[in-house]
């Protein structure tokens, strides 16, 4: 590192100075397209130190430089990752270049596969190749083992990998047969975590290096497989010749280079060609070395997944049928609204995976596994707002069939689940007929979730006549659930000759002003002209789910933020209801922080959402 300039005149100078600085150190381009963020981090930097100002920060920098330089790195340079990125380039990794190794391997009288994670960042590349290696050597010779180097500039980001402990909301995300008997959870303060089993650790070993000044220990090593993954995007061309030349010399015979799926060596003057996405390998010696990188070659997925969605939120089928398309892989070949009706798709339709729904109308999925999953039945992938680990509904459905489990997405959350849900339906796919996943650290994490002090919250329900079915199914399923319920104010928009029968049909008390009290397990009815009174009332304090059923038409966007904090489920009815527009009430409620699902999941989600603070 050169000596850092010692006079600073202006705080645009010293993201400048910072900027450079990091760059020279670890080739991550920051220029003035990245003084925003570099500005933004080193300001949680200062909190954390309690320094008022850049200029101020810079004078502490020049007194620590030897240690404060590598918080830098570890401040500025990206370390998002996650598990099982860009999956369809594993499986070409696994369905063709893997057995080429072993081949290659015994033809040499080797039986040792050496990798290296060369960015590893926070170690989720390093242990999803372990899983993949443990998973397929086994399939393809039990005698091939392996070792995976893994090496990152950011000493922080090798500490978090080498420690192997990641949140159990991210683990989860792993597809099910690769978690399988790898993972146990933690104890203690990071009971909420998961921890990679010893016998895939021992696997794996951590070293800080940097890609410009690799250390000899590692040069003098051939490595059989080589991943630089999404990090050329922040490099040169220059930087990136640099280091690709120096992977060549460290690539064995057939050994392959692997980067990022959105990252390209075509054009540059390398010996190096393309043989397969994003993979790269040496020159054989009777073959001419090119002199510059031909074109990439094509991911060519192979024939498509083809997919029967079985949801009854049209939102959802929607967007499934977005992500699961045929430049993705995928063939969408059916959709059904209810078990019952994917029992009569699948005697018609032929598909490899199903996803299917808990919460449905007529059959949901438990009932669908327990009636019709078998040897000869596709595979199934749940996708439910049911959580992974609730041991009456998502853990129930792994035991008696489902291959694996997606916390269902929303609008909201969409883009980061749509890798998972692509990754769980092309795993699943692939690994049929394997032996079931082990469901060991899912019952770890089995929750048996109750509503504790339930006299301090509330649910609050507004439906129309015409919801009337539903909202006794809605009631009828969340005291099934748990014994002990928050008191329910039910609001509905009819005529006063009908509430006595509604009230009476709800098993409820019809009310006309706020009681003296409000019983837990009861259910209050009334008008929805006694809202603005009997709100306010009774909804003052503590959790509140709010829940409105789409045949409900008034705009009750102002009663709803008159309550403090608030959970708010309005009706899944699609893009528009069947007279072809969104009702005033749902037109006005998607304008606050909100929730659409099917009714069919309102009892869940209101439960789920008033006891999360009890876990």
């Amino acid at each position: 590192m050169g000596e850092p300039a010692r006079k600073i005149i202006s705080e645009a100078t010293v993201i400048e100075e910072i900027s450079k600085l990091v760059t020279d150190l670890t080739g991550v381009q920051l220029g003035t397209k990245q003084a925003t963020m570099v500005r933004s981090r080193l300001c949680k930097r200062m909190i954390d130190l309690k320094i008022q100002d850049l200029v101020a920060y810079w004078e502490f920098f020049l007194a620590h430089s030897s240690t404060e330089a590598d918080c830098l790195v570890s401040l500025l340079t990206t370390h998002h990752t996650y598990f099982f990125r860009e999956y369809t380039q594993y499986e070409y990794l696994i369905q063709t270049l893997l057995p080429k190794l072993v081949a290659s391997l015994k033809a040499n009288g080797q039986k040792h596969l050496n990798v290296w994670s060369a960015a590893c960042s926070t170690g989720q590349e390093v242990y999803t190749l372990a899983m993949l290696f443990s998973t397929h050597l086994k399939q393809i010779d039990p005698t091939i083992t392996f070792e995976i180097l893994a090496t990152d500039v950011d000493t922080e980001s090798v500490k978090t990998a080498r420690n192997g402990v990641y949140r159990w909301q991210e683990v989860k995300e792993i597809p099910a047969h690769y978690m399988s008997g790898n993972w146990i959870r933690g104890t203690a303060e990071i009971s909420e975590y998961a921890k990679v089993k010893p016998q895939l650790k021992e696997k794996c070993r951590f070293e800080t290096a940097n890609l410009f000044e690799i250390p000899a220990s590692i040069r003098n090593r051939k490595f059989d497989l080589i991943f630089c993954k999404n990090v050329f995007i922040y490099f040169n061309a220059e930087q990136i010749q640099t280091v690709v030349r120096s992977f060549i010399n460290q690539l064995g015979n057939d050994a392959y280079l692997l980067v990022g799926l959105a990252e390209s060596l075509f054009g540059q003057p390398l010996p190096i060609v393309a043989c397969g996405p994003s993979i790269y390998a040496k020159p054989r010696a009777d073959t001419p070395v090119p002199k510059v990188v031909p074109k990439p070659i094509a991911l060519v997925l192979p024939k498509p997944v083809r997919v029967i969605c079985v949801d009854d939120s049209p939102t959802i089928l929607a967007l499934l049928q977005k992500l699961l398309t045929r430049d993705a892989g995928f063939e969408v070949v059916a959709t059904a609204a209810n078990g019952l009706e994917a029992t009569e798709k699948l005697r018609t339709v032929a598909c490899d995976v199903m996803t299917l729904d808990i919460h449905m109308p007529e059959q949901g999925g438990i009932r669908y596994l327990e009636t019709n999953f078998g040897p000869n039945h596709p595979p199934v992938v749940m996708l439910s707002s049911v959580s992974r680990e609730d041991s009456a509904l998502g853990l129930k459905c792994l035991e008696i069939g489902a291959s694996d489990f997606i916390e269902k997405p929303t609008l909201a959350n969409l883009t980061s689940k749509s890798d998972e849900i692509r990754t769980k339906i092309r795993a699943a796919s692939s690994m049929r007929g394997s032996a079931k996943p082990k469901l060991e650290l899912e019952n770890e994490f089995k929750r048996d979730r109750e509503i504790t002090t339930p006299e301090t919250k509330r649910r609050v329900i507004f439906a129309g006549p015409g919801d009337f079915n539903n909202l006794v199914w809605m009631i009828r399923n969340y005291r099934r659930v748990y014994s002990s319920q928050p008191p329910t104010l039910v609001f509905i928009d009819a005529p006063d000759t009908l509430l006595p029968a509604l009230a009476n049909g709800l098993q409820g008390v019809l009310i006309e002003t706020t009681p003296e009290s409000l019983e837990i397990d009861q259910v209050y009815v009334t008008h929805i002209r006694n809202a603005h009174v009997v709100l306010p009332d009774t909804c003052r304090a503590g959790k509140v789910s709010v829940v409105v059923f789409g045949g409900f038409q008034l705009d009750v966007s102002t009663h709803v933020l008159e309550i403090n904090k608030f959970q708010l489920i309005i009706e899944d009815l699609g893009e528009h209801t069947p007279q072809g527009g969104l009702t005033s009430a749902q037109t006005s409620l998607r304008k606050l922080p909100h929730e659409s699902l099917p009714s069919t999941s309102f009892a869940y989600c209101s439960n789920d959402y008033l006891a999360k603070d009890e876990r």
